[in-house]
């Protein structure tokens, strides 16, 4: 393969040979940008960010191989940060709006390693799939992905169980190309309604929809833990919801952990910093070890300047390939009470009780794994036990400070 030279005046740069050929090299710079001044119509490619004039090329570049070009400074306005784009035909009481508006592709930038003059270049990756742009009332994103961080499917069905019942609509998806080895998550044939077969490939789609009762929306992201780019994968999110206005980002998990089927699961709440663990009442998390994706995102929003907060659902290890209702619902009754608002949970309260009752019988059959559990059981109402005399104390504290403002 070969490549068409680049010219100009001003310094030269090289580009890495790491990288792909769809890649968009496009370079920005706080106060002034670089313009190639010759350059194959073929590579050019319009940037992203609005009014400031950036050039981008794109490279074809063989393994193990670079090319240099040669650029030219030019001025322009300091960058402004991004702002949501703008909406079609949309109520903002309806985050669900924006009929009418043409399906479009944007780029999601990645910050990579490699210096130029006067700033650094950034990847952008035609991955994020935009079906429209709704317009958001300080949403909050309610984020879940299937495989390490979602012990019996419970975080994953939480966030879809909520997409359902609050009747949020999809407004755009990642494309799965870059991010999976098809090998590991494969894709799924299924017939139509007209028997014709069509493949599923692995999904993250963000949809939108009002919270009940309260002045704000939400984001719904419900994706597939991927196995590759994590960091390109995590940036492109956290443009989406940066571009939305979001005030908050709460991620969904569930881990396998000794507890009893048959008791209220736990939900444990985190966030990254004190003080906002404070503001919404959770811990801040002192967790180091192996991370999963929901690590690698909550690393990038907070690089970003997105708060944000997650929950985790305690699931029973020795049951789990049967995926957790108990687990589920606690966590959909969690993100209700986060988001003041209320969701029915009847029918996740059925098949609760169907699991505990399923789950119970086949424990019952063998007395050795009966026993574990007994022992889990007592465990856990020993940790969960009332402290006797609380209530009479705190009474009698009442009554004495009452006492002394009287005298």
């Amino acid at each position: 393969m070969t490549s068409d030279p680049i010219e100009g005046d001003g310094p030269a740069f090289g580009v890495p040979p790491f990288l792909p050929p769809r890649v968009i090299v496009a370079l920005y710079l706080p106060a002034a940008a670089y313009n190639v001044t010759s350059v194959d119509p073929a590579f050019f490619a319009a940037a992203p960010d609005g009014p400031m004039k950036v050039t981008a090329m794109r490279f074809d570049i063989m393994l193990g191989t670079t090319r240099a070009g040669r650029i030219d400074p030019v001025s322009l306005p300091a960058r402004q940060p991004r702002t949501p784009p703008a909406a079609l035909g949309t109520d903002p009481a309806d985050p669900g709006g924006g009929g009418g508006q043409k399906p479009s592709t944007t780029t999601a930038p990645f910050d990579c390693t490699g210096d130029i003059p006067g700033g650094k270049y950034r990847l952008a990756m035609d991955f994020v799939r935009w079906e429209r742009h709704p317009r958001m009332r300080r949403p909050v994103l309610i984020a879940a992905f299937e495989g390490w961080n979602d012990a019996g499917d419970a975080a994953s069905s939480a966030v879809r169980f909520l997409v359902e019942r609050w009747e949020a609509r999809p407004f755009a998806t990642l494309d799965p190309e870059e991010f999976y080895d098809f090998t590991v998550s494969r894709p799924q044939v299924r017939l139509d309604d007209a028997s014709l077969r069509r493949i599923e490939w692995p999904a993250n789609q963000f949809s939108a929809a009002a919270v009940p009762g309260t002045g704000r929306d939400v984001i719904f992201l419900v994706g597939v833990e991927p196995q590759l780019r994590w960091r390109t994968f995590c940036a492109g999110i956290v443009d989406i919801v940066a571009s939305l206005g979001t005030e908050l980002a709460v991620t969904l998990g569930a881990l396998l952990t000794d507890v009893p089927h048959t008791r209220p699961p736990r939900i444990t709440g985190t966030t990254a910093t004190t003080g906002l663990a404070r503001e919404l009442g959770m811990e801040a998390s002192s967790y180091e070890g192996p991370t999963g994706i929901v690590g690698a995102l909550h690393d990038a929003l907070s690089k970003s300047a997105v708060a944000s907060a997650s929950l985790w659902a305690t699931v029973p290890h020795y049951v789990h390939q049967v995926p957790s209702p108990k687990a589920t619902r606690a966590l959909v009754e969690r993100v209700a009470l986060l988001l003041e608002s209320t969701v029915d949970t009847g029918d996740l309260g059925l098949a609760a009780g169907d699991y505990e009752r399923e789950v119970s019988e086949r424990v019952d059959a063998d007395p050795e794994i009966s026993a574990y559990v007994h022992d889990l059981e007592q465990a856990y109402d020993l940790e969960h036990r009332p402290v006797p005399g609380v209530d009479n104390l705190a009474a009698e504290a009442e009554r004495f400070l009452r006492d002394q403002r009287d005298k």
